[in-house]
Formats: C-alpha cells, structure tokens, sequence
C-alpha cells in the first residue's frame, strides 16, 4: 500500500510539472505578445519563448525612456550594420538602456532586417520601441 501511495504522489507531481510546462509555453509568448506585438513568423516555438520571457523581464529598459532629456543625438546607421552593432552603438550614444532588451526586441518583431541606413536625428526621451520604429524609415542620407 505504500509503495502504491508513492507511486501516485509521484505521478501527480510529474501532471503538476508537465501541465505547469505547457501553461509557461503558451503563456509567456502571449504576454509578451500584448505588450510587444506579434511575434516575427521566423522565430521558433523555442525562440519565442526565450525572446517573450526576456522581453517580459526586462519591457521597462523597452517602454520607459532612458531619460526625459530632449537634447538631440544624430545617430548615422551604417549599410551593413547588424542589429547587435547597431544596439551596441545606441547602448553606447546613450539612447537606449540595454543593448540586449533592444536586440531582442528587434528579433521578436522581426524588426532586426529592416534597419534602413542613414542619419537619425534622435534622444534619450524616446522610448526604445520608438527608436526602433524610427529606424525603419528612411533616415537621411549622407550626400
């Protein structure tokens, strides 16, 4: 009789953990869905699990800006700039918070290959998710 109690305590905790693992899988990726918005179609079931809990940990170094200050930046995107050298660079420039948050970001929304080259005329007060965007439009060119 003990051994069958075991048994069954056993089997209840491996239902608890499987069912807890699949709730996290459908759960996470739609959360980060309603801040972020959907998802890139390229990311795996995996990636957007990763990608979703990170954007979820960290959505303030996306959402909030870095700081209210208005003064202007100029940011030049360079033609063939990945999107880590270009999160780096805004990191750096102070613009954004976290390089990574951004890069992240730009995978899950399938932003990171459409960054545009060109002169950006950016600050601090704007959101992450804003210089993304801005990013994306036609920068002015360098002639």
């Amino acid at each position: 009789m003990r051994q069958r109690s075991s048994f069954s305590l056993f089997m209840i905790a491996i239902t608890t953990i499987g069912l807890s693992l699949v709730v996290i899988y459908y759960y996470i990726p739609s959360a980060a869905e309603n801040t972020f918005g959907a998802p890139s179609q390229r990311l795996s079931g995996w990636e957007r699990l990763r990608y979703g809990a990170e954007l979820i940990w960290h959505a303030n170094d996306l959402i909030i800006p870095l700081n209210g200050d208005n003064g202007e930046i100029v940011f030049q995107l360079e033609p063939g700039e990945d999107a880590y050298q270009v999160a780096v660079r805004l990191e750096q420039a102070g613009l954004i918070k976290s390089a990574r948050s951004f890069q992240v970001y730009l995978a899950w929304s399938g932003k990171d290959t459409y960054l545009l080259p060109g002169i950006y005329h950016l600050n601090p007060s704007l959101s992450a998710m804003t210089i993304a965007e801005m990013l994306q439009s036609a920068g002015e060119t360098d002639t």
